[in-house]
């Protein structure tokens, strides 16, 4: 029973651990917000989808997307510069869509 008990304890703290958010250090490109759109734009055909604004931060949100190669492109920008969170492919819209992943 002791040995059960020892053994739970470790497996929640160790859960308790692993659950700990943590800050992770990662490369992101960043330009005028002008050229980055107009790069997304030009070499890759995207356009903006979906627009946000982060209500902590003050700062602005735009998901550019290629419904044709279903490329995708996230962005996090304000006034003066933008940056590019994450690019990848087989994007789907689902605003109260089924979706299909294909």
């Amino acid at each position: 029973m002791k040995k059960t008990l020892i053994l739970a304890a470790g497996v929640l703290y160790f859960a308790q651990a692993v659950a700990e958010p943590y800050r992770a250090n990662k490369p992101v490109m960043c330009d005028t917000l002008e050229n980055v759109t107009k790069t997304m734009k030009e070499k890759y055909g995207e356009e903006p989808v979906w627009f946000g604004r982060d209500l902590e931060n003050n700062g602005n949100y735009v998901l550019l997307s290629n419904s044709q190669t279903r490329s995708w492109t996230f962005i996090q920008f304000t006034n003066s510069w933008a940056c590019v969170l994450g690019v990848g492919d087989k994007s789907t819209l689902s605003f109260g869509q089924k979706s299909s992943n294909k």
